[in-house]
């Protein structure tokens, strides 16, 4: 949250889109062209918004954004940003295994504690490479005792101890297949089947996941030439089963960029119901839609929600009315739809999610009310055009 009048005022501007031309003279006057380009992006890369829909879009070019993201990303210990995948993964080939085995490595080299890394970055990195708490820690003694050796280069030996490939991803038959652009040299390489297959991903109409052969599309997969799309629509209903994979490390310090998708993530979890619609969850919780899919897309991907695929069930409208009113009694007693009572709805969602992680008693990890986040600016899946099998540049393995 900004801190002063100042920064609040230019942080909605540049959340509605103004110019530099568009601020008042007196603002312009403290504030120079140049540190107005350094806040949009940086504004822009905090919230992990996609550069063609943001204001960023006016100040940087494309390439310099993306890497100034995914290096911003690293250090913050984000999750990888799968819904930034369309340029991320398809354009600069920085698959979600690449990006966490650069991201463990370093934290490796420093000889950081694993508890550094938030909640939701842990679960996916055991998703991706099978790296745990135990697996980490069994590392890191191993490391340390190559004394000499670890002083010298601790970074290049931290990744001769992570997994040389990714793990074999849990997939569901309707996410689609995306390919990225693949190099000469890498299309030369692959079998009959493996070009059959990529063919067929990369036609007009987008291809599932069911549409391929399974080994094939995990070969595809290994070889970093092939990414998933969790996509997610107004109308999808989804249901949060028992927890299982989370890993319950650690939230955000005061004054750390906190990951308002992991925020939202939160609320989603406490707030969904098997009788909700997507579209009627971003209603109740007031957030933006594309924010809302984006969130259930990430749970899917993890395996924290599935989606529902039967018809929806008679209590549909009573379970939406009943949220609401939830909601509405909070906002009552003094909850509101300010920030700060938004922000203590976060708070609120997150507490309870990691109660039921730690196995707490159902009425000590309630909060008191259905909680909302603030509303944020729509971040949006990125389009995600048909990309041609190219004959451009290369790029790194491993699976997207």
């Amino acid at each position: 949250m900004a801190s002063t009048p100042y920064e609040e005022f230019l942080s909605r501007a540049i959340a509605t889109g103004k110019q530099y031309d568009d601020l008042p003279p007196r603002i312009q006057i403290v504030l120079s062209p140049q540190d107005w380009k350094t806040r949009v992006k940086d504004q822009c890369i905090v919230k992990g918004l996609s550069w063609d829909v943001c204001l960023a879009s006016t100040v940087c070019g494309e390439q310099e954004y993306y890497d100034d993201l995914i290096k911003a990303c690293k250090g913050w210990m984000r999750m990888y940003p799968y819904h930034l995948a369309d340029y991320v993964c398809r354009v600069k080939r920085i698959t979600a295994y690449k990006y966490y085995c650069d991201l463990l490595a370093s934290m490796l080299a420093e000889e950081a504690s694993y508890d550094r890394m938030p909640n939701f970055t842990a679960a996916d990195a055991v998703r991706v490479l099978g790296i745990g708490r135990n697996e980490y820690i069994s590392a890191l003694n191993a490391l340390k005792g190559r004394r000499l050796m670890w002083r010298m280069n601790p970074r290049g030996l931290a990744r001769e101890v992570l997994p040389a490939e990714p793990l074999p991803p849990q997939l569901q038959p309707w996410w689609q297949v995306k390919v990225v652009n693949v190099a000469e040299a890498e299309y030369r390489e692959l079998s009959a089947e493996e070009v059959a297959n990529l063919k067929t991903a990369n036609l007009p109409q987008p291809a599932c996941v069911r549409d391929l052969d399974p080994l094939m599309l995990l070969q595809l997969y290994r070889r970093g030439l092939v990414y998933f799309d969790v996509v997610v629509s107004p109308d999808d209903r989804f249901r949060i089963p028992p927890l299982e994979g989370f890993v319950s490390n650690r939230t955000p310090a005061a004054g750390e960029a906190a990951d308002p998708l992991e925020a939202l993530l939160y609320s989603v979890f406490v707030a969904s119901s098997e009788g909700l619609r997507v579209g009627d969850l971003s209603r109740i919780l007031n957030v933006g839609l594309r924010d809302v899919t984006t969130a259930l897309s990430l749970a899917a991907r993890l395996g924290f929600a599935t989606r529902l695929e039967d018809a929806p069930p008679m209590a549909t409208r009573t379970a939406t009315l009943g949220v609401q009113s939830l909601i509405d009694l909070d906002e009552d007693e003094g909850g509101g739809r300010g920030d700060g009572g938004a922000g203590r709805g976060c708070t609120d969602a997150r507490a309870a999610w990691e109660g039921h992680a730690a196995g707490l008693p159902a009425e000590r990890s309630q909060p008191a009310a259905y909680s909302q986040c603030p509303a944020q600016g729509p971040r949006t899946h990125p389009p995600t055009p048909q990309s041609p099998v190219s004959r451009g540049g290369g790029g790194d393995g491993g699976g997207g």
